[in-house]
């Protein structure tokens, strides 16, 4: 069965295609714990609506997520969380994780955050 991110990762794959034609841009829909990047960093790491940053105890995920960032790189998280859901744990579990994090406002409801690994 594809999940929805499969769907979306096709749909960013397919609005992106000259990029990722020229190595610019790469998409790729896995589990945060089991994807292995074979020594590769990144400029940049979309996560869109991981929930486990804000619904749990996320804190295998930051820390499979921590280097993967390329020396001024970062994680960025975007998600529109149920009401009454504690806004602030995703940053509770970024910071134990070992990031540092910002939170860009962007509407009512959706939650942006750049999160960049500590030194």
């Amino acid at each position: 069965m594809a999940t929805p991110g499969r769907f979306r990762t096709a749909a960013a794959l397919a609005r992106n295609a000259a990029s990722v034609e020229s190595g610019l841009a790469s998409f790729t829909t896995a589990f945060i714990t089991r994807f292995t990047a074979d020594g590769e960093l990144f400029d940049k790491i979309l996560a869109v609506d991981v929930n486990v940053f804000w619904t749990g105890a996320a804190t295998a995920e930051p820390a499979a997520v921590a280097g993967l960032p390329a020396p001024g790189g970062c994680l960025v998280l975007c998600f529109d969380p149920p009401s009454g859901q504690r806004r602030e744990m995703f940053a509770e579990h970024l910071s134990a994780g070992g990031f540092d994090n910002t939170r860009i406002p962007y509407g009512d409801t959706l939650l942006v955050v750049r999160a960049t690994p500590r030194p």
